[in-house]
């Protein structure tokens, strides 16, 4: 990659990040749609991250892995740890990295690749933390299909630099959302029903909201409940 389209790239989500989305979902949309013209893809997902946990609030997973195999990401991610997780990358020097990198090369260490990258036939995997300050607002993962090629240095160099950008951006978004939610709402209660899937039995008027709140990118409209936007 040119140096000169990296700078574009940047240049380009700095105006981004400073610019009228909606909230962090709608600037990683949009920055993602600008990545894409300079980093091809097949898939991708963003989120957003609480950057005293680095646990995922929200984000974008519509364009990401199929949902079937979303549960064992979770699993892997959050239970069972793997290389490169969001804890370990919101803390990495680079603050980004492929898969590949993180294995040494040798993917079939990672359990990741085993049984949600490879059966999904997207075997090439870019993560970047959204940093901002000494906090990590947010991540997104780059995906390629199996006759795509690896991601080379230098898109992982300019897919950092993006990510730098994007963090302050992210948390400029929260920020003012939650400057314009107003007034703190009082506590709720939630009944859920579990039958395979989580779906809201009742819940109080204030999770109304607190449910719009958290985006996933789920628009089916049947009274489940939001998952993590990972992958």
């Amino acid at each position: 990659m040119r140096a000169l389209d990296s700078d574009r790239l940047t240049a380009r989500i700095a105006r981004l990040s400073h610019g009228d989305a909606a909230s962090p979902t709608d600037l990683l949309r949009r920055s993602m749609a600008a990545v894409a013209r300079t980093v091809p893809i097949d898939r991708w997902c963003g989120l957003t991250l609480d950057p005293a946990t680095v646990l995922p609030t929200g984000g974008y997973h519509d364009e990401g892995l199929p949902a079937a195999l979303v549960p064992r990401l979770l699993e892997i991610e959050y239970a069972e740890g793997d290389v490169s997780s969001f804890t370990a990358l919101a803390r990495s020097r680079p603050g980004a990295m492929t898969l590949d990198a993180a294995t040494g090369g040798d993917l079939e260490r990672s359990p990741r690749y085993r049984e949600v990258l490879q059966p999904a036939g997207l075997p090439h995997e870019l993560r970047v933390a959204l940093r901002a300050g000494a906090g990590c607002w947010g991540a997104l993962v780059l995906m390629r299909a199996d006759d795509a090629p690896p991601f080379a240095p230098g898109e992982v160099e300019a897919v950092a630099r993006v990510g730098a950008v994007l963090g302050a951006g992210v948390r400029r978004s929260l920020v003012l959302g939650a400057a314009a939610a107003g007034a703190e709402r009082a506590p709720a209660v939630m009944v859920l029903r579990l039958d395979g899937a989580a779906h809201v039995e009742s819940a109080a008027p204030p999770l109304g909201d607190w449910r719009a709140d958290i985006e996933d990118g789920d628009d089916d409209g049947g009274g489940g409940c939001p998952i993590p936007a990972v992958g």
